[in-house]
Parts: structure tokens; C-alpha cells; sequence
């Protein structure tokens, strides 16, 4: 019973240690799980993702009904992009994902930073299927330094003064 108890105190540690945030996230992906063959993936962001990848500080957070689906509920995310290298026009964008623990949902936190990877649907940015999120720390660098191995350094917006 003892190492029962032990063996679960462990697993739940090491839940809380590990704080990335996936949506849905497909195998090939996280560089951490599955390394990833980089021309191949090159090839695929390049030439079949629809969408973005970015790193940016969430801004605001709430509950509204959904821009792409009737009789649901999202949370729209609103984050201030400091850099990236596909799928982002403006400073600040606009991500959907699903609310309140449904499907892929994630509660994003005002003022930390992520690394995102969403898909573009009906000209909105939406995390779900096949996408990814990530705090963008040092220890979750790797999701950056796996879009530099593809496409360089990306852009940087200037900061706020």
C-alpha cells in the first residue's frame, strides 16, 4: 500500500514538473516526445499548414460564443506576439480554443508567455486538433529552436515603449 502511495505522489509530481500545455497535439509534433525529422516537417509547414506559429504574452482570456460553430462556447484568447515566422499580420492576435474543459481546452494565464501553433479556420486563428501550445520558457525552448532549425530566426515585433 505504502509504495502504491508512493509510486502515485510521484506520478502527480511529475505531472505538475512538466508544464506544457498540448491541444490536441499530434504524434510528431513536440519535439520532447518524438524528435522531429526537419525536412520533413519543414516541407509540411511550408507547404500544407494552414495557420501560424508564434510566441507572444496572453493579454486577456474569456468565454464567448464561437465565431466558427453554432451553439458553442470558446474561450478567445488575446495575445501580444513578440516573434514569429508564419501566419501573423499584426502585433496583437486573436486564438480560439475550446472552453471549460471540453475537447482540447487549456486555461491560458494573463501575462505569461506560450509558444503557439494554431490552425487557421474561416480566417480565425484556433488551437484544436493537430495543434499545439506551450509556455515559453527556457526549459520549453526547444519548440523555438525547432522553428529556427526550419525557418531561421523568424521577426520580432520592436517592444512597447
Amino acid at each position: 500500500m505504502r509504495n502504491v502511495v508512493l509510486f502515485l505522489l510521484l506520478v502527480f509530481t511529475i505531472g505538475f514538473a512538466h508544464r506544457s500545455a498540448s491541444a490536441c497535439m499530434c504524434p510528431g509534433v513536440n519535439p520532447d516526445i518524438y524528435p522531429p525529422d526537419i525536412p520533413q516537417s519543414r516541407i509540411y509547414y511550408r507547404d500544407e499548414f494552414k495557420g501560424a506559429s508564434f510566441t507572444g504574452k496572453v493579454l486577456s482570456s474569456e468565454r464567448i460564443p464561437s465565431p466558427l460553430r453554432e451553439n458553442e462556447k470558446v474561450q478567445e484568447v488575446t495575445i501580444e506576439v513578440d516573434r514569429y515566422w508564419f501566419g501573423v499580420g499584426h502585433r496583437v492576435v486573436k486564438i480560439y480554443t475550446p472552453a471549460d474543459d471540453a475537447g482540447c481546452w487549456f486555461a491560458f494565464k494573463k501575462d505569461e508567455s506560450y509558444f503557439f501553433i494554431p490552425r487557421r479556420e474561416k480566417q480565425k486563428l484556433y488551437l484544436g486538433v493537430c495543434t499545439y501550445a506551450t509556455f515559453n520558457r527556457k526549459h520549453d525552448g526547444n519548440y523555438v529552436d525547432f522553428m529556427v532549425k526550419m525557418f531561421g530566426e523568424g521577426k520580432r515585433y520592436k517592444p512597447k515603449k
